[in-house]
């Protein structure tokens, strides 16, 4: 999960550099694999029993957050 939520910020980060939209939506689109990635390690750890619910549904409620931003900023750039 801690490489997950880095390749997220890495890869905004790295997309915003380069020269062109279509790069930056690229790298926007692995950012939001990362988020979904995160989303599903989430559902392992409940299963598991290594979290709560309620630390699941706050959690899961904030990668959907920025699902949403990553699509809005991706929607915007198309």
């Amino acid at each position: 999960m801690k490489r997950a939520s880095v390749s997220i910020m890495t890869n905004i980060s790295e997309g915003a550099g380069r020269r062109t939209d279509k790069d930056f939506i690229n790298f926007l689109g692995m950012a939001h694999g990362s988020s979904t990635e995160i989303e599903n390690l989430l559902v392992a750890s409940l299963d598991l029993d290594y979290i709560s619910i309620e630390t699941f549904a706050e959690q899961e409620e904030y990668i959907h957050e920025i699902q949403k931003m990553l699509n809005g900023l991706m929607d915007s750039l198309e």
